[in-house]
């Protein structure tokens, strides 16, 4: 272990790992705000704070690992991320109409956050195997097949909003192959022909009213209409410099829901202002940006398409989530990576950019080794 940490702090990316230290510290201060008038709210502090410390050392575990071994288990990971799947359908506890989380005490695990990391290395593994062969119709079906295999089960939860983070990252990393772009533009169309079949035969009717009330809040004030209205309520009155930590009406009064993970977003909006809502996504945009320059640099075909992989699913977190939060976008029950309240959601994240930072530490020791 001593051996890890020494590489770490020598050879990580050391913007990334601070921007990822930060964005935790802006969960924090989100969650301490609500503790000061919740005695739940101050438990959800006190465990976050213990998931961070737990995840920060998950963290330089898998920064101290060589990502290559990963590539030889992507058969393993995806039949893993199979069983997950379908033991939280049949074993899992349901909350707010999803089955998807497994209940340990006052502990939930939500398998899907771990799945979506998973997915990235098999498809990653899948992509490099099949190479300049991607082009093929049956290797696009082939992935396309094992894509539906999470989806489908991911569906059957509900959640919609992860489907689309799996199918989202995927269409955009088979744009960066040498996969035709019609054919991408062909699989998308297709994607948009089974999602309206879904409209009437699989999405469930509360499904159905968020995405009515996206377009038309009045259409259920008092219900998914009333956690969009009252985040664009917190998130305008908080000006510029916000109300301060723990002084935001909507939050502290209760009108805000869920607001330690789907709406935290809002609640450092009313607290924290323009300016705090403003440095969290710079933080992000920080993140994507070292994860962009890292799978260009990486010389390792499976290395880059990880690191894509990552930072997508970040990128469509990060948007779905802060998107439901102004209204843009309905509810789907997307944490905001780091931020939001939950030990599931951190893991997972700390996992994947625990893998990041160990293809920069290669990339790193591959730029050192090829200087004169």
């Amino acid at each position: 272990m001593f051996r890890r940490l020494v590489i770490f702090f020598k050879t990580s990316d050391w913007v990334l790992t601070l921007s990822i230290l930060l964005l935790l510290l802006f969960g924090l201060s989100a969650l301490y705000g609500s503790g000061k008038t919740s005695a739940e709210g101050y438990q959800n502090f006190i465990r976050q704070g213990l998931f961070g410390i737990i995840g920060f050392v998950v963290y330089i575990f898998f920064a101290g690992i060589d990502y290559r071994r990963l590539r030889s288990l992507s058969g393993a990971l995806y039949v893993l991320a199979i069983i997950f799947l379908l033991a939280v359908l049949f074993f899992g506890t349901t909350i707010r109409n999803t089955t998807g989380w497994f209940r340990i005490g006052s502990i939930g695990i939500q398998p899907i956050e771990l799945v979506k990391i998973l997915w990235v290395l098999v498809m990653s593994a899948y992509l490099t195997n099949r190479g300049q062969r991607m082009n093929e119709w049956k290797n696009i079906a082939l992935l396309g097949v094992l894509m539906l295999g999470i989806v489908a089960l991911t569906m059957l939860q509900p959640d919609l909003g992860s489907a689309l983070v799996v199918i989202g990252t995927t269409l955009v990393i088979m744009l960066i192959t040498n996969i035709k772009v019609t054919r991408v533009l062909l699989i998308m169309l297709l994607i948009v022909v089974i999602f309206v079949a879904g409209w009437f035969w699989f999405l469930q009717d509360y499904q159905k009213n968020r995405i009515q009330v996206l377009f038309n809040p009045s259409l259920d004030p008092l219900g998914t209409g009333y956690h969009v209205t009252q985040s664009i309520i917190a998130i305008g009155s908080g000006g510029w410099l916000g109300r301060g930590l723990g002084y935001g009406s909507q939050s502290q009064l209760q009108f805000l829901p869920e607001q330690q993970t789907d709406f935290i977003f809002a609640v450092i909006a009313e607290e924290l202002g323009f300016v705090g809502a403003g440095l969290v996504l710079l933080l992000f945009g920080l993140i994507i940006y070292r994860s962009v320059r890292i799978a260009i640099k990486s010389r390792d075909p499976f290395g880059t398409f990880v690191v894509y992989g990552v930072m997508l699913t970040v990128f469509f977190h990060v948007i779905i989530n802060i998107g439901m939060n102004v209204g843009l976008f309905p509810v789907a029950g997307i944490p905001l990576p780091f931020v939001s309240a939950g030990g599931s959601s951190l893991f997972a994240m700390m996992i994947a950019f625990g893998i990041v930072q160990s293809i920069a530490i290669q990339v790193r020791n591959s730029e050192s080794s090829s200087r004169p």
